[in-house]
């Protein structure tokens, strides 16, 4: 899962930034809520912690952080010392061309700004992972990598404060002010003093952003890159229904984050959409769990079905990815011999996904993927649906060509090249 990225520079020395670093990684929980991790100046020393760790002493933190919510599986923290200066990192992903970078942006001293600019560009060459970095002297540096995978936005506060945040939702429910997108290859660098944006050697206006962003990651209410998070999925369920063919009563959507693309299909199929299942706990990534009991007990935490609207009903059931099978097959079973349901129709609204990620942003292990290892016949009977209706690769392009957007689906299409 993409790590859901934060960061916050104020300008003056009187702000408690510490709510910010709470509720903005609330907000980006969905992203990866296992583990909330924050880095600061704590009293004189720069370090990184889980959040939970700082709520006796929360009026510590002053003047800047970066932060992230990630599961175990995702991100990367790099901390670098030298010569009693300091610098830490969060980033995508493990990547040595990272430390080598700022173990360079250590030695920077002097005309700091144009020097950054020189080495980004020549680290522009070499596979840097997208991160966040916090020196022991304030300073925030935000780099989005040239491929663009993952998402990177800009608000501030007047001239009071800056904020980076990997959506646009927390720049939102921080009551913040949206500035702009990085695009690929774009840094950003914040200190008490200085604000300046600046393009890498390779930067370009337009990257191939992971297609699981706008297909899942992402809120609902976000926009990535200019696109609305929402009218994309409302698209896509609209695409879902040029290649359905049975007849239902009601449209619903498990979990809550195939909503948009239920709404969609509803809409296009002219049939009621219904809310179907009640979540009990807070937002959880079942396809993320490592065990099995994991993720059975997670989709019975996030989908307790109401058998008002469902019983002895033909329904469609969307659902906007499929990886192991394992959720949806719960699903049906619930909706079998707890609801009583007449007919499941089900359509995965996104394309089969059948190989790794090259990235490993997504821990994706082809031997675990249902539709790299069966047939459609058989996962249909494996779920115990009775129809099964992907969406293809060729309709998302369609929506995304509409939208302008270059992506990577790369675990949707194994003949896509890696960037």
């Amino acid at each position: 899962m993409p790590l859901g990225f934060l960061g916050l520079v104020a300008f003056e020395n009187d702000w408690d930034i510490f709510p910010y670093a709470s509720y903005g990684l609330l907000a980006l929980q969905h992203r990866g809520g296992e583990r909330q991790i924050i880095c600061g100046d704590f009293k004189g020393s720069l370090k990184c912690m889980n959040l939970n760790e700082y709520e006796s002493d929360k009026n510590e933190i002053k003047m800047s952080f970066i932060a992230a919510t990630m599961n175990g599986t995702s991100g990367s923290i790099e901390e670098v010392q030298l010569d009693g200066e300091k610098i830490i990192a969060i980033s995508e992903y493990e990547r040595d061309t990272l430390r080598d970078l700022l173990s360079e942006i250590i030695k920077l001293k002097d005309e700091k700004v144009t020097k950054l600019k020189k080495l980004i560009d020549e680290y522009s060459e070499h596979e840097v992972p997208s991160f966040m970095a916090i020196t022991n002297r304030n300073e925030v540096i935000v780099w989005r990598s040239p491929n663009g995978i993952t998402p990177l936005s800009i608000g501030n506060y007047g001239f009071d404060m800056v904020l980076f945040s990997s959506e646009t939702s927390a720049i939102d429910v921080l009551d913040c002010d949206f500035r702009k997108h990085l695009i690929p290859g774009e840094v950003a660098y914040a200190s008490p003093k200085i604000f300046k944006i600046f393009k890498g050697k390779n930067s370009k206006e337009k990257g191939s952003i992971c297609l699981f962003e706008l297909l899942y990651t992402a809120r609902h209410d976000s926009i990535i890159d200019g696109v609305p998070v929402y009218d994309f999925r409302k698209e896509l369920g609209k695409e879902l229904a040029l290649n359905f063919s049975h007849d239902v009563d009601i449209v619903v959507g498990v979990p809550e984050t195939a909503y948009p693309y239920a709404i969609g299909f509803s809409q296009a199929i002219r049939k009621p959409f219904e809310l179907s299942f009640i979540p009990t706990a807070g937002r959880m990534r079942s396809m993320l769990k490592a065990s099995g009991i994991e993720r059975l007990i997670a989709v019975h935490l996030k989908m307790n079905p109401v058998k008002s609207a469902m019983e002895g009903k033909r329904i469609a059931l969307i659902d906007d990815s499929m990886v192991t099978g394992s959720t949806i097959k719960t699903v049906s079973q619930i909706l079998r011999n707890r609801v009583g349901v007449e007919e499941i129709h089900l359509l995965i609204a996104s394309p089969k996904i059948v190989s790794s990620c090259p990235y490993r942003i997504f821990p994706l292990e082809e031997r675990n993927l249902i539709a790299s290892n069966l047939e459609d016949t058989n996962i249909t009977r494996y779920l115990d649906v009775d129809s099964l209706t992907w969406l293809s690769n060729e309709s998302v392009k369609k929506v995304a060509d509409k939208y302008g957007i270059s992506f990577c689906d790369r675990c949707f299409n194994k003949n896509s090249e890696v960037l």
